[in-house]
């Protein structure tokens, strides 16, 4: 027992340096738990860390910018359905058969892009003023449809929108006795003239 009692007799006479030595002790603990946080957030990336520089810039493309002009080298046609200006409301279907036959010709190209039927349709009557720049084309081609007995009359026009220009016009007089056959000969025709209107000078 004299052993444990010269152990308790010396912690007894050294209580003071002991303390100081656990006092020492907590406090490196709490550095070490300091600089512990200290390094995380040092290596943790800041939440308003700024984009890299090709995402920045991507966000702010011209080409992403809502209304902006269309590009006049990088044309884009409208095929606005035809106007009926005959009495009979059968040639709505006509005319609006002239103008997808037109637009299936031109999409079966690769030299020029031409916006969809179900689109470039909704632009009818008073409409068709807004078409240039709701739909960003470049040209807009229009046209109108008059029936005169077994006679019809399809006149067609081709627009530069940004400066109000008629590029191309052209009247066709058929008879209706095979309406399909009429729509293909229109629309072949009026197609292969826009191809030579868009395509590259020699």
């Amino acid at each position: 027992m004299s052993g444990i009692d010269d152990f308790i007799r010396w912690v007894s006479e050294n209580e003071s340096f002991l303390s100081g030595m656990a006092a020492m002790a907590a406090l490196a603990g709490v550095l070490v738990s300091a600089l512990a946080v200290g390094t995380r957030r040092l290596l943790r990336k800041p939440s308003g860390a700024a984009a890299p520089p090709d995402e920045a810039a991507a966000t702010s493309a011209p080409d992403a910018t809502p209304g902006a002009a269309p590009d006049p080298s990088d044309p884009v046609l409208a095929v606005l359905a035809f106007d009926n200006l005959s009495n009979d409301s059968e040639m709505d279907f006509f005319s609006d058969g002239v103008s997808e036959e037109i637009i299936q010709r031109l999409s079966r190209g690769a030299t020029l892009k031409v916006i969809g039927r179900t689109t470039s349709f909704q632009f009818r009557g008073e409409r068709k003023a807004l078409a240039a720049e709701q739909l960003r084309c470049t040209h807009v081609l229009d046209g109108s449809i008059r029936r005169a007995a077994g006679q019809v009359r399809i006149s067609a026009h081709l627009v530069e929108t940004a400066s109000s220009t008629t590029l191309w016009s052209e009247r066709y007089d058929r008879g209706l006795e095979d309406v399909f056959r009429v729509q293909d000969e229109i629309s072949e025709s009026i197609a292969s003239a826009l191809d030579r209107t868009f395509s590259p000078s020699v």
